[in-house]
């Protein structure tokens, strides 16, 4: 690398780190990193790796990425954004020069000699041997000569030095390492390579998944579906012969995702009308094997209809699905499918309320299905007679649990077609959850209704409840917008966003005493900020009682601007308060800015007294009693 390519690391600050992983975090990785838990560090471009020694006998392998965001990824069982990815980076922040640069060790390499370079890697192989196996490999990368044997060897090193446990950002780095080569050899047009490297790529991969399920999430997901993406642009290159080659690894990488990354997609993107009846004969051998009601088993069938229904054979799939029997609502939505796909949505739609009337395990699919197959059948003037209750019954149920309004687009036109619109609002008002009874009636623009509706609701989260606060409020109702105010403010957390500071200051400076008494212990940690800063202009002693009471939440930011605002007295309190919590935590810095910012606040006698008592009471804290000396 020249370095004028070099990827030089912003600063950050410590604010930001505290933000980006929370107080509770910043905290406990404030106190690893004073107490020299950070044992290596190494800084290559954007990204800070090292070992963070924690609870376990052997550090935890840590990484931290900074951009314009912050992430940071850990061996941990925490796997991400944990108090060790804090302590290194307060480690860079403080001392730059513990961290060896990889850069800056790459532009001195390059000036030395062949030879010098040779005897250096003898030597590291004399200290470690097993190295050898690494530089083989990268020698392999280098030649185009990855096969997929090679990948697995990769993979079984990883786990062993992962014996007892793997993160999942330890598992989607290494991922994202070995998939680089498949990277370079398809931007390579080394088209074969890549494919072979990608599908022993995802084979080894899906299998190692099953040890880090516990931190499952979508991180390791993505990088795997990424991976099929780019498995499945490759096959255009390819030729029918090199693309039956794969059937067998695609077949076997089928039959190892239970976790529906889309695997199924390769072997479509493969299939064709001369490698088709392999397929056929591959997937019904299968399943043969598998058990009724399995995932595996579902996505085989899913798969050999898909296959059927890109081939156009549509009667083929329709008897394959009755041969197989059709028990359940995977069964007679995959049928329904195929009837769908070749243009009768007649008895598509039948096939759909026959799989409702005798399902009893999850019918999404099917409940999905029916809006959609009723919307294009009245549209072509081709509905049959609409049971109205049937109808309801599985809109509820639908938006009930998988709501979208992109779906409830499909459920009003039904009804609105059916003159049935004012009872479905009323059935969801009714039935289904407050959160998407709310949704609807703000997209449908059912202001009234809405505010009726959260008046008479106590289980909405807080940011409902303000957001039709605000709708009152617009309205002119200011009493309904400070009642639904004050049970948001009860409720929980609310967002920051640009109406929440307004509301909060409008529900300070309108409510009575008595109300903003019975909300102040339960404003949440979001809304203590906005909430104290508008009671300061109008009643100190409830703000300060609220402080004394968080006191524990507030930042050394935040601390200044109170000081700012609170009368002399008040303001002096508070930071004596928030000084000993500092000292308790051993945040000695900011104790000693804030007793900085009192200093210069006191009288010269009333400091004196002050910092006299407080030295008493602390003088074994060595540390903190030489910061002091600085002031």
């Amino acid at each position: 690398m020249h370095a004028n390519e070099m990827i030089h690391m912003r600063n950050v600050e410590k604010r930001e780190i505290l933000e980006k992983f929370g107080k509770k975090t910043y905290y406990r990785g404030e106190d690893y990193f004073s107490d020299s838990h950070v044992v290596t560090g190494v800084k290559k471009e954007d990204m800070l790796y090292g070992t963070v020694r924690g609870t376990e006998q052997s550090p935890y392998h840590t990484w931290v990425q900074i951009t314009d965001d912050i992430y940071s990824g850990c061996s941990c069982p925490v796997g991400a954004l944990c108090k060790h990815g804090v302590a290194l980076l307060l480690q860079w922040q403080e001392d730059k020069a513990s961290f060896i640069d990889v850069d800056d060790l790459l532009l001195l390499l390059q000036k030395k000699q062949k030879e010098d370079l040779v005897n250096m890697i003898a030597l590291l192989l004399e200290k470690n041997p097993l190295l050898a196996e690494q530089i083989a490999f990268i020698e392999c990368v280098s030649r185009k000569k990855v096969t997929g044997s090679d990948i697995s060897k990769q993979w079984d090193q990883f786990l062993s030095k992962h014996e007892y446990y793997v993160s999942l950002s330890e598992f989607t780095m290494e991922f994202t390492a070995l998939k680089s080569v498949g990277d370079t050899y398809a931007s390579e047009n080394y088209v074969e390579s890549a494919v072979e490297v990608y599908l022993s790529l995802l084979k080894e991969g899906i299998t190692l998944y099953e040890y880090v399920m516990e931190d499952i999430d979508d991180t390791g997901t993505e990088v795997m579906m990424e991976c099929i993406e780019d498995v499945i642009m490759l096959l255009d290159q390819l030729s029918e012969e090199q693309k039956t080659k794969y059937i067998p690894d695609i077949m076997e990488l089928i039959q190892k995702d239970e976790h529906g990354l889309g695997s199924g997609r390769v072997l479509l993107k493969t299939a064709s009308r001369e490698n088709l009846p392999i397929i056929e004969h591959l997937i019904l051998e299968s399943l043969e094997s598998l058990s009724e009601g399995t995932f595996q088993r579902e996505h085989m069938l899913d798969i050999l209809a898909d296959l059927y229904v890109k081939f156009s054979m549509y009667s083929k799939a329709t008897k394959m699905m009755k041969d197989m029997g059709l028990r359940d609502a995977s069964d007679y939505y995959r049928i329904a499918k195929v009837y769908s796909s070749s243009g009768d949505n007649k008895t598509a739609f039948d096939y759909v309320r026959k799989g409702l009337s005798i399902s009893d395990s999850d019918s999404y699919n099917l409940e999905r299905l029916y809006f959609t197959l009723l919307h294009t059948l009245l549209n072509t003037g081709m509905a049959p007679a609409i049971d109205v209750q049937e109808a309801l019954s599985v809109a509820v149920n639908l938006i009930s649990h998988y709501y979208s309004l992109q779906q409830f687009g499909s459920i009003k036109h039904v009804f609105e077609t059916m003159g049935k619109y004012e009872l479905l609002i009323s059935e969801i008002k009714e039935k289904c959850d407050a959160t998407d009874a709310v949704e609807i009636l703000l997209h449908e623009k059912k202001v009234d209704e809405l505010i009726d509706f959260a008046c008479s609701s106590d289980t909405l989260p807080a940011q409902d409840f303000m957001t039709v606060a605000l709708l009152a409020r617009k309205k002119g109702d200011t009493k309904t917008s400070l009642y639904l105010m004050s049970k948001a403010l009860k409720r929980g957390v609310l967002l920051s966003d640009s109406n929440r500071d307004e509301m909060i200051s409008f529900f300070v400076r309108e409510s009575d005493d008595e109300i903003i008494k019975s909300v102040m212990n339960n404003v949440s940690i979001g809304a203590v900020k906005p909430f104290v800063t508008a009671l300061i202009g109008r009643n100190q002693e409830y703000a300060m009682k609220i402080l004394r009471d968080r006191v524990y939440e507030l930042d050394i930011d935040e601390m200044k601007e109170y000081v700012v605002h609170l009368d002399p007295e008040n303001a002096e309190k508070i930071c004596q308060v928030w000084i000993e919590h500092a000292v308790n935590r051993s945040r000695y810095d900011d104790a000693v800015e804030i007793l900085q910012v009192l200093k210069n606040r006191m009288e010269e006698k009333e400091w004196e007294s002050y910092i006299s008592s407080f030295k008493s009471t602390h003088y074994r804290k060595r540390n903190l009693m030489a910061k002091m000396g600085r002031m």
